[in-house]
């Protein structure tokens, strides 16, 4: 980078220096030209601009951090799907904690394995 801003220097200083040898006329001209080429180039671009964040933000999501941002949105995305279902779980089993506190069963009935495997084999969700 260095080496490219001497070089640029070296240029500018040549370019600086023949202008005194330019006639009058030709140097009018080609200041001009070069007016004209700077206001082709100062043409307005449409970005999204909110007092210069719009700038920050779309510089952040060209950068590198694109990848994290993904795999970041891609853990919340997991995270919600899993407290969802955990939700869904516990209503679940409140439902069957109601039906079944409901029943007139001995608790020596709760406590059989073989009544649990009929219990999850006769539950709602099973069908």
């Amino acid at each position: 980078m260095n080496e490219e801003l001497k070089f640029a220097q070296k240029i500018s200083h040549a370019l600086d220096h023949g202008n005194d040898d330019l006639d009058p006329k030709l140097a009018s001209r080609l200041h001009a030209a070069r007016m004209a080429a700077l206001d082709h180039q100062r043409q307005p671009v449409a970005v999204f601009s909110l007092a210069g964040i719009g700038h920050l933000t779309a510089d952040f999501f060209r950068s590198s951090f694109v990848p994290a941002i993904l795999a970041f949105a891609l853990i919340i995305g997991a995270a919600g799907t899993l407290y969802v279902d955990d939700l869904m779980q516990a209503d679940e089993n409140e439902e069957l904690d109601s039906a079944l506190l409901s029943d007139e069963l001995p608790i020596n009935a709760y406590l059989d394995d073989g009544f649990q495997i009929w219990v999850n084999a006769s539950s709602p969700s099973s069908d």
